[in-house]
């Protein structure tokens, strides 16, 4: 993965309870991670998780495009938990529904890594249930630095307004940004829900 393109700062946004930012850590030891998680009940078993590991921030934040105050819509699954309310389709398809809302600050990236002095990221992961794109709108300096960015996309809406995988590579295209990759889980000749997706910077 990125350990083999010299990243070295990764920001798990959406870090649920730190399985991926571990990932980071088992391809690239000596890695900085910066890890954003707005759900309470998340903090204890990714603060477990990571005990091991030196060079680990956590950021009890969720991010944005605006600084505010703002429910997070909590589901049955709560890894499936979003700022977007589920509409019909992401109900039946998941079996889950909203079961209960939490209050949690939100702040712009940019404004927020400038404040506590974070790293410039070379990898930034995105896995926010419907919400990647408000998130990047209040990120835009931020992403000048990064080479990379892997974000769960859409094919079809599960959240109200949620963005859609055209909307967010058209995003990330006028920032520099191409497809590179598609995650395992895509089935060629099938129709599609959702898959990560890894952008790189197009380099001249």
């Amino acid at each position: 993965m990125a350990a083999a393109n010299g990243a070295n700062v990764f920001y798990d946004i959406g870090a649920n309870v730190g399985s991926w930012s571990l990932l980071c850590k088992a391809l690239v030891p000596d890695s900085d991670i910066v890890a954003f998680e707005p759900l309470p009940n998340h903090y204890g078993k990714f603060e477990g998780n990571l005990k091991a590991h030196r060079k680990v921030q956590l950021c009890k934040v969720a991010l944005g495009p605006n600084e505010e105050m703002r429910p997070l819509l909590v589901t049955s699954y709560s890894d499936a938990s979003s700022f977007l309310p589920l509409n019909q389709t992401g109900a039946k398809l998941w079996n889950i529904e909203n079961t209960q809302q939490v209050e949690v600050p939100v702040v712009k990236l940019d404004t927020y890594k400038a404040k506590l002095s974070l790293p410039d990221p070379d990898f930034i992961k995105l896995d926010v249930q419907g919400f990647e794109l408000a998130v990047l709108q209040g990120a835009t300096d931020t992403l000048k630095s990064a080479n990379w960015v892997l974000s769960e996309v859409s094919f079809h809406r599960f959240y109200e307004n949620q963005v859609l995988f055209c909307e967010l590579a058209a995003f990330l295209g006028s920032h520099g940004f191409e497809v590179y990759a598609f995650g395992h889980s895509l089935k060629c000749g099938q129709p599609q829900n959702q898959v990560d997706v890894l952008f790189r910077r197009i380099r001249a």
